[in-house]
């Protein structure tokens, strides 16, 4: 594995592990303090999450100093929601048609899914040093 290959994936984990608890966060923040209803707080806390895990990724990740903000980030977005409709898809096929139960699924779909993502990003998206 190359130096810059496996720096890359140290920074992705620890961005992940970023938006994670930013995500968290704003669920608890808009549900809690400004009380708002549960499936307005998560789909508002996704698109934070979004924007940021853009910018993580562009900058931090990826060390993409570049612009072309407009191309990057709708490419980001698609791959975001196309990321969303394959869990959805999955958890779906999983659960509900072959009866798995939803923890490991949604440990499989998060592992796949941020394989698929990482790759996509790295290779299609961002521009490395």
């Amino acid at each position: 594995m190359s130096p810059q290959l496996k720096r890359h994936l140290i920074r992705y984990i620890l961005g992940g592990a970023s938006t994670a608890v930013l995500t968290l966060g704003c669920v608890w923040i808009f549900i809690e303090v400004f009380k708002f209803h549960y499936l307005v707080s998560v789909n508002l806390a996704t698109f934070v999450a979004y924007l940021y895990s853009y910018l993580v990724n562009k900058i931090f990740v990826f060390d993409d100093r570049q612009g072309g903000h407009v191309i990057k980030g709708s490419k980001f977005l698609i791959l975001q929601l196309s990321m969303l409709a394959f869990a959805n898809a999955f958890m779906f096929t999983s659960v509900s048609l072959l009866g798995f139960h939803y923890m490991p699924s949604v440990v499989a779909v998060s592992v796949i899914g941020a394989i698929i993502s990482f790759t996509i990003m790295r290779i299609l998206i961002f521009e490395s040093d």
